[in-house]
């Protein structure tokens, strides 16, 4: 990865100082810097996965439908299909981002979670 001190990032050499909880980087062996390094990136990289990944629950023609999408344009994409690109008031739909409630589709309308409370009661599976 890095083959000496200077080549290090400024925001590495925090995280490793944090790690170590040494004062100075050059404390720490070159390859143990590098295996921090590593696992800073691989924790970073579970986490950005973690936050795009985007959920849709429908009800349509009586029939649950469940889908997921890594970007919210391809989550958008896949609501549009669902109520064949018009208005349809038959089906019911929510989009959830890690569980979180971004908006739904109730009666042909999308609704965003402050305006849940007076449409419809929304529960748990």
């Amino acid at each position: 990865m890095y083959a000496s001190y200077k080549e290090i990032p400024s925001l590495y050499k925090k995280v490793i100082l944090d790690e170590t909880l040494e004062k100075k980087v050059s404390n720490v062996p070159l390859a143990v810097c590098n295996d921090i390094i590593k696992e800073y990136l691989d924790e970073s990289n579970d986490f950005f996965v973690e936050q795009t990944r985007f959920t849709i629950e429908a009800i349509k023609d009586g029939k649950r439908i469940e889908m997921s999408a890594s970007k919210v344009d391809e989550a958008d994409d896949l609501m549009d299909e669902i109520i064949e690109y018009g208005e349809r008031t038959d089906v019911t739909m929510v989009l959830r981002q890690n569980d979180r409630l971004i908006r739904g589709y109730i009666n042909g309308e999308v609704i965003y979670p402050t305006d849940f409370e007076d449409k419809v009661r929304v529960s748990k599976k």
